[in-house]
Formats: structure tokens, sequence, C-alpha cells
């Protein structure tokens, strides 16, 4: 499988979960441990490539936590291009819960673009309703319209951000999920939580597209791994982010607290959090 550095990279075959670059078997060792004073020389934002054993480690960490907790949601295992979008589409203004509750009720209901499109306005707010979605609901409509009138969902970041609704982050979603593109997805969650890991400090306050740390440490990872093992990455990334690396962060049982240099700052005081 090629890397992202290598050009467009290539899909999965059909029915197969994605698989990262890492060919063994050996589980990553999450086991309490004194931090490696090297994490930050070998997890670097200004070095051109992420190598070195403490990134590996890191890496692992991450992907393994991700296949675990990889299929918790039905866009995840869902094949359907156009029911992936909307999944994203509504992630970027409610709750994985509350999208995850709609997700099929949805589909069921409009199983296409070109069934949406066509939608009667009421009874889409009335399917909305519960969610307190009913504002995106014209724009949902226009958005189907899109997808039907061109034949499919895009498979240019160009294309995607035309779209009604979509920003970056759905974007970059669309790209790497649904295409299997070399495109990290990056939301306030993975920012707090890879600035804290590699930085071992709270973000700065800018968007995570505007933040030139983040975009730095990305365009490092993206050469780092293939698409699949971006898949799994995002997916760690979310799952810590979501358990442990919250606002008030809860470091007792992180899996990569021993990595972290965030926690190794705290000090042993602060390790439950």
């Amino acid at each position: 499988m090629e890397r992202c550095s290598q050009g467009r990279p290539g899909t999965t075959e059909a029915g197969k979960s994605p698989t990262n670059r890492r060919t063994d078997t050996q589980q990553p060792d999450v086991s309490p441990r004194t931090v490696d004073p090297d994490t930050a020389d070998a997890f670097a934002i200004g070095v051109p490539t992420l190598w070195g054993a403490a990134a590996e480690r890191i890496i692992s960490t991450l992907s393994e936590v991700g296949r675990q907790h990889f299929g918790t949601y039905p866009w995840h295992t869902d094949t359907d291009p156009f029911r992936k979008l909307v999944a994203e589409v509504l992630l970027a203004r409610t709750t994985r819960q509350v999208v995850a509750r709609l997700y099929w009720t949805l589909a069921a209901a409009y199983p296409d673009a070109e069934a949406l499109s066509h939608a009667d306005e009421a009874d889409l707010l009335a399917l909305l309703a519960p969610t307190g979605l009913t504002s995106r609901a014209l724009r949902l409509r226009a958005l189907a319209a899109s997808i039907a009138r061109i034949g499919g969902v895009p498979d240019t970041r160009d294309k995607l951000l035309a779209l009604p609704l979509v920003g970056q982050y759905t974007a970059d979603a669309v790209l790497l999920y649904v295409h299997r593109e070399c495109a990290l997805p990056l939301d306030s969650s993975a920012q707090r939580l890879l600035h804290r890991l590699v930085g071992g400090s709270d973000p700065v306050r800018v968007p995570p597209y505007r933040d030139d740390f983040l975009l730095r440490l990305r365009q490092c990872l993206q050469r780092r791994l293939t698409p699949e093992g971006l898949v799994w990455f995002h997916q760690g990334v979310l799952a810590v982010a979501w358990t442990h690396c919250r606002a008030r962060p809860k470091c007792g049982g992180c899996p990569l607290s021993a990595s972290c240099r965030y926690a190794a700052r705290a000090g042993p005081n602060r390790a439950p959090c």
C-alpha cells in the first residue's frame, strides 16, 4: 500500500476494513512507564518525517485504540457515500449520539440523493425536529440536489467545498472515509489532543485549520501513514479525546499518558485530572 506522499492512493477491497502500514501483530505496550524524553524530538513538528521509536509507539497506540473504536456508529460501516456525507454534515452541528439515532431513519425515508432532493419540506422538518436540526432542512435538501445533479459525491476538496453545508472538516472526512484520500480531518478534539500530546500545553485559540502547529503536524502524519492508517489514527484520536483528553482532561487510564508531554508536565498530583 502506498503512503500518502506517493500519489493518489488506492481503495480497499469491498467489505474489508482498512489496515495500517504496519504489518506486525504485536499489541502496543500501553503499560505505565517513564515518559520518553525524546518523544518531542521524534514526534515533532520541525522534522520532515515522523520516524523513531517514540513516534511509532504513539501512532501504534492511537491506531490500536482506533481499531477498537471503529464500528461504534452506523456511518463507520455503511458503505454508501451519500449517507456518509450526510452523516458528516449533521455531525458538524450536533452530537454523534443524536446522528446515530437519526441515521437509519433518515436513510429509510430518503435512501439516496435523488429521494432527499425531492423531500417534502414538512416531512423533512418533522423528521429532523427531535434533533434540533430543522434549520438545516432546506440546505440539506439543496445538498442532495447538488449530489443528484453531478451524479455522486465529489472526490476532490474544491468540489466538496463548493457544496452546501460542506466545510473544511467535512470535506476532509469525506475524502478520508469515502474516497480513501490522504486527508486528516481537524477539529477541536484533534487540536486539543495533539497540542497536549506533542506540545505539552493547551492549544492556541485559533480555528484548527488556521493553527500552524497543527497543520504542520498533519502534513507530517499524512506523509507518514497510508490513507487506511490515517483512518485508524483519526479514530484513535477521537476516541481518546472524547474519553480522556477533554477540555478538563482525565489523564488517569489514558493509553497515551506515558508518551504525553502534557501529562508529564502535569506531574503525579494531576495524573488522574
